[in-house]
């Protein structure tokens, strides 16, 4: 569901808690990304209770908080209105995107990425050399975009595990590619773990992306 700052959130949107984690927050373009976050998030999880029980229920009956490890977690402040699920939200150039799974503890990661030709200077540091292959064999032209499809693939499989960028990006391999045209349609991709040091074994996830008005889309999920 992604959405932009032309849509301001509404006064009703954010519970006390929430309410208090906004004041705590200072710089300006952090608490636009965060109430952008929330505002897409919180209309997703609205139309999924709406769907499920066909009432409206006001955004301020549920919270979206911070794990320990920085993932998004709902708390349902009017229990009545909840339900189980799994989010993951993602926010870049005034854009946010939010996916959603009918589980709790889902391993579930979304990102939203501009595409940009500075990205290209990301090669060698970030991607793994099967990554680096791949982009060889796109044309110029849309090494850009590979290269963004790439590292949001990245993101949204590490935020699946939980981990987000505390884990070296090069310890997974997103195979995407090589692309002759932008999808506009969810396209799978591979997710390869290349040196992971876990206390278990990492669950097999699948990956999808697509291109949406000059931005990456990437969805990981087991």
């Amino acid at each position: 569901m992604p959405l932009s700052t032309a849509t301001l959130p509404p006064a009703n949107l954010l519970s006390q808690a929430e309410q208090a984690i906004y004041t705590t927050l200072k710089a300006d373009k952090r608490r636009s990304d965060w109430l952008l976050g929330r505002y897409t998030a919180k209309h997703l999880i609205q139309q999924v209770a709406e769907q499920r029980a066909g009432q409206t229920i006001p955004l301020t009956a549920f919270s979206i908080l911070g794990r320990a490890d920085g993932s998004p977690e709902v708390v349902w402040d009017t229990p009545a209105h909840g339900f189980d699920c799994t989010i993951s939200i993602s926010h870049s150039a005034d854009k946010a995107l939010c996916a959603l799974v009918e589980r709790n503890g889902w391993p579930l990661g979304a990102d939203i990425e501009q595409i940009s030709p500075h990205i290209m200077g990301f090669i060698g540091d970030y991607l793994t050399a099967t990554e680096r292959a791949l982009i060889r064999q796109t044309a110029e032209a849309l090494r850009p975009l590979h290269t963004t499809a790439i590292w949001s693939a990245k993101e949204a499989a590490l935020k699946a595990m939980r981990i987000g960028l505390k884990q070296d990006t090069r310890s997974l391999s997103c195979l995407i590619g090589p692309i002759e045209s932008p999808p506009d349609d969810w396209t799978p991709f591979t997710i390869q773990w290349e040196d992971l040091p876990l206390e278990r074994p990492a669950p097999p996830l699948t990956g999808w992306w697509q291109v949406h008005d000059g931005f990456i889309l990437a969805l990981a999920s087991s």
